[in-house]
């Protein structure tokens, strides 16, 4: 077990100081393109999690807990057509139902409210089945690669951008920066990739639509159709 534990500890040193010096040919404008082929269309995603650490050598047990938070990034090239027009101009059905937000609210924020079902839903939701999403429009994923880590906004932005000048995403004719509203994400985001079209996670988005209904008060069926309302001016993009 420690001849185990010595080895991932050296493979881990090994990797972080190659992804340092990436890093730093990055910074000097060094860092060549490792592609063959610039992808045509390309997403970096980037969100934050949280974990649980231990201190190290302080022998069986768990000692001194602390909680961290995790940086995290997909880089995604995709091939997709494009349109004239939205191809998604309204919200997804399963955006309209409401048991289906209400465990949405639950997984992402531990929400434990009870939201109202809208008319044409009450009693023939819980028996009817889930329409099949169109998903002929969608881009297709052909490379997905990840960086993460503990480090603060000021480092991990560095490390994103070396992987996609790497992954030759700066050279892409179609790119976009996907994430929620942290602050320290659309830092990175206009300190690294400013010429990414800029998207706001649409998930994260309805649940602060969905926050604001409820906190505005009135029946469950008025803060319903307040939800339903906002979430659709929210997707179309103006919703001030």
């Amino acid at each position: 077990m420690y001849q185990v534990q010595r080895i991932a500890h050296e493979i881990g040193h090994e990797l972080a100081q190659e992804r340092d010096q990436t890093v730093a040919q990055q910074r000097r404008r060094e860092l060549p393109v490792r592609v063959d082929v610039i992808p045509a269309v390309v997403a970096v995603e980037g969100d934050g999690g949280h974990l649980r650490t231990r201190a190290a050598d302080r022998g069986p047990g768990v000692h001194e807990v602390q909680g961290k938070e995790t940086k995290v990034a997909a880089l995604v090239a995709l091939t997709g057509a494009t349109s004239q027009q939205d191809p998604q101009p309204d919200p997804a059905t399963a955006f309209a139902q409401s048991r289906r937000v209400r465990r949405l609210m639950q997984q992402l924020n531990g929400w434990a409210g009870e939201p109202a079902e809208s008319p044409e839903n009450t009693g023939a939701e819980a028996v009817r089945a889930p329409e099949e999403p169109d998903v002929s429009n969608r881009p297709v994923r052909r490379v997905r690669t990840c960086v993460a880590s503990m480090a603060d906004g000021h480092t991990f932005g560095p490390m994103m951008a070396a992987e996609a000048q790497e992954r030759g995403f700066y050279q892409a004719p179609r790119k976009a920066f996907v994430s929620d509203g942290a602050a320290y994400n659309w830092s990175i985001w206009r300190g690294y990739l400013g010429d990414f079209e800029p998207i706001t996670d649409f998930l994260h988005a309805v649940c602060y639509v969905h926050g604001a209904a409820w906190g505005v008060g009135g029946t469950e069926a008025e803060r319903w159709s307040l939800y339903l309302g906002v979430d659709a001016r929210v997707l179309a993009g103006p919703c001030g």
